[in-house]
């Protein structure tokens, strides 16, 4: 019988003729996580198990003089493990690698490592943690970026300046002095917590010869090089084994690093199993958070509303030591002009030492800390000039063929002006805004409690660069590997982290689309680093577009591979099934590939100039906004969000990312404040630090452009961290509508509004 009469081939052939891409396909592990069935490190078996606990300094800066133990408490019942008990090298290799596990001289933060402790059960843990006095010198500390800037000494031989970057475009400070108007603004955003769903833990098994990792994690082989160094083993002898992941967003990409770290020396002392596991409050308190940051702005312009320069002087406050700033700082400073073409561009940026908790990865990686600067200034530029701050963006937006501050020409693909035409089409933009001044107005001289109301409406235009900056994702050499099965579907291997984002659902998508097979034969395995490939972090909005170019093109070799041993073109696709089959029961069955740079991308890691990121994503925001001056209280209308992602791989999880991104900014814009007190986060619990719950979440009109990227197989572009840069400033620059005020920080709590409006008012 022809194939084409056969209903089950028929079905078949329909099935992957529709393409795995852009559909909204079941989620793989979402039947597990509804059920209860998923396995966090804490849900893993506890027999023979012991647990894990810090001594941690109580002083922000000191010298460590002694550790004392008290002989009232039996310590033979307990491990202990200090720097001295350390097989390998004292280190935490992020970056820089300033940072030791376990500090054994001087105190850089309140709540730094100092010693560990296991015990066969969790009281006798809190009692031996309890039984643990550290002996200290004080030092002065440093809390403020313009102490730090003062070179008041924090780290041996450094101006406390962990990294540098000057990035030039033509000539800023000419262009300046002929510029028509010169317009300065300073802008500053608070730290940030990731609140992911679970805190941070590991669990360590010593073997024979080496341990066993498992935990929750955004980067496996990050720990394998970690727990390896400072165990002095060989990276093949650790190995990781994730446990689902409750959540990430940048928290678990290099600070797990550090707990692994501890749970491996303690069960390498122990002998046996050992798990750490932080409760809240120890996570809120001494994990990494989002970098502060201050940014100063200083623009040249035409009357008529043109860039004509831009001067920028960012600083990020990196805490103790130096972690991932390097890399934050870096796209924070590209990102820092935006989407706008200016020939003279000036920035200056700095990461430097305090002695607060190292800072760390955070969605968005800088980028929304240098954006909310840049689109708050430019509606203050619009109100200085006297124009509209659409007509500004809409004469200095980029276009296909323009340049970015780093030089980096822009494609086909640059929708910015569409994206800002599209948003203020969805979100009725023009008219509400003319509405609400007039509800303004109105509210003014009102005697009802109306005249408390005040509403507006704002946005900004931004965008964000695809992978690792520069020539890193060239560094990581990335790979994935497809497995033929003995039943004839694919196994898809690699170390990607699903953290709540979809990964297991769209890796086995991008397969299935290379292999033009449905998905349902599609096997997305766990990571192991025992046979998982090192696919690159699970960060910087990479997963779909690298990894899954990646996973592409391996898709379509492993069906060449296929076609060619079986004598020619399959187009059934039970048929490939079968032919599956039957070569995996002859030999294995498989095809690895990694990635290799595009021989177009060009990249000069000193002069910060040429191809950043291999694509950028465009994105415009809108927030419209209510405000009751007589309590401080904003409440969010409804947000309209328009991206240009190149390809959306799944519908539903894009819109989810969008959603889920842009309630998170608006927790940073609005509540989120982490309060300080000699460097200690002092609302260390989920009642004081406040972050959106579903109430707070307003409608939102999500939309998707795409406009393919011809550097990826797919042209998907990456997703995850945009949604979370715009909202911020969207939300300032609302508030400059409703209010008159001109507010440049975040977060802009009801402590921050009311002062300023009774300001205003006077």
């Amino acid at each position: 019988m022809p194939a084409t009469q056969n209903p089950v081939t028929s079905f078949a052939q329909t099935a992957f003729s529709e393409r795995a891409l852009g559909q909204n396909v079941p989620r793989r592990e979402g039947a597990a996580k509804l059920c209860g069935k998923a396995c966090y490190v804490d849900d893993l078996p506890r027999q023979d198990v012991w647990f894990g606990g810090t001594v941690r300094a109580d002083v922000p800066h000191a010298r460590l003089l002694g550790i004392r133990y008290d002989p009232r408490f039996d310590w033979s019942c307990v491990v202990v493990v200090t720097a001295a008990d350390i097989p390998g090298e004292n280190v935490v290799p992020v970056v820089m690698s300033d940072q030791p596990a376990l500090t054994d001289s001087i105190i850089r933060y309140h709540g730094e490592p100092v010693a560990l402790i296991a015990a066969p059960d969790v009281e006798t843990l809190q009692q031996a943690l309890d039984s643990v006095t550290l002996e200290t010198a004080p030092l002065e500390p440093v809390f403020e970026i313009d102490d730090a800037l003062a070179a008041k000494v924090l780290v041996d031989d450094s101006d406390n300046v962990f990294r540098h970057i000057d990035l030039r475009k033509g000539d800023a400070v000419a262009a300046l002095q002929s510029a028509d108007v010169v317009i300065e603004g300073e802008y500053h955003t608070g730290a940030q917590e990731h609140v992911y769903l679970e805190p941070q833990g590991m669990q360590a098994e010593p073997t024979e010869d080496g341990v066993i990792i498992r935990g929750s994690m955004q980067c496996p082989y990050y720990i394998v090089e970690g727990v390896a160094l400072l165990l002095g083993l060989p990276p093949e002898k650790v190995r990781v084994i994730p446990c689902v992941t409750g959540g990430g967003f940048g928290g678990k990409e290099d600070f797990p690093t550090l707990i692994a770290g501890h749970a491996a020396l303690l069960a390498h002392k122990a002998k046996r199993p050992v798990r750490l596991i932080y409760d809240r409050v120890e996570d809120l308190r001494y994990t990494s958070k989002r970098h502060p940051a201050r940014v100063r702005h200083k623009t040249g312009w035409t009357r008529d509303g043109r860039l004509v320069a831009m001067q920028i002087e960012l600083v990020l406050d990196g805490g103790a030591y130096s972690t991932l700033s390097p890399l934050v700082l870096q796209r924070s400073a590209i990102h820092a002009a935006g989407p706008y073409q200016c020939d003279h561009i000036h920035i200056a940026a700095r990461a430097v030492a305090t002695n607060h908790p190292p800072r760390g990865a955070f969605r968005g990686f800088g980028a929304p800390q240098s954006l909310f600067a840049l689109e708050t200034h430019l509606d203050y530029c619009a109100a200085k000039l006297g124009l509209d701050p659409i007509d500004v963006r809409r004469r200095n937006v980029i276009r296909p063929g323009g340049t970015l501050a780093c030089g980096q020409n822009v494609g086909d693909d640059a929708a910015v002006g569409e994206v800002l035409e599209r948003a203020l089409t969805e979100s009725d933009f023009v008219a509400r805004r003319q509405a609400y001044a007039t509800f303004n107005q109105r509210a003014s001289s009102s005697t009802s409690v109306e005249r408390f109301r005040r509403r507006g409406i704002g946005l900004s235009l931004f965008m964000h660069g695809t992978g690792l900056n520069g020539n890193a994702e060239g560094f990581f050499k990335s790979e994935v590997l497809l497995r033929g099965n003995s039943d004839g579907k694919v196994s898809v291997l690699t170390d990607l982290m699903e953290i709540g984002q979809g990964t297991q659902t769209i890796v086995a998508q991008l397969a299935a689309e290379g292999l033009r097979l449905p998905v349902e034969w599609v096997v997305a395995e766990e990571p192991d680093t025992a046979v998982s490939p090192n696919s690159g972090p699970t960060v910087a909005s990479r997963t779909a577009a690298v990894v899954g170019g990646l996973l592409i093109t391996a898709g379509q070799r492993f069906r060449a591979k296929v076609e060619h041993r079986s004598g020619g073109p399959i187009l059934d696709a039970y048929a490939f099934r079968s032919a599956v089959a039957e070569l995996v029961s002859q030999e294995p069955l498989q095809v690895r590939v990694a990635y290799r740079p595009p021989p177009d991308f060009h990249w000069d890691e000193e002069t910060q100039q040429g191809d950043a990121y291999l694509a950028y994503t465009w994105s415009c925001c809108v927030v419209a906004l209510e405000v009751d001056t007589l309590t401080g209280e904003v409440k969010v209308l409804d947000v309209t969000a328009v991206q240009d992602v190149g390809r959306v791989v799944h519908p539903l999880f894009a819109t989810g990312q969008v959603e889920g991104g842009v309630t998170q900014a608006l927790g940073w814009a609005l509540m989120e404040n982490c309060v300080w007190s000699e460097g200690v986060m002092k609302n260390a619990n989920m009642t004081d630090y406040t972050i959106p719950t579903a109430m707070d979440v307003p409608p939102m009109r999500v939309v998707f452009l795409e406009h393919p990227h011809p550097r990826f197989p797919h042209g998907a572009k990456g997703l995850g961290e945009l949604p979370a840069e715009g909202p911020a400033p969207a939300v300032a620059n609302a508030l400059r509508q409703a209010l008159g005020i001109h507010f440049d920080r975040v977060p802009i709590t009801p402590e921050i509004i009311l002062p300023a409006w009774e300001d205003r008012q006077s």
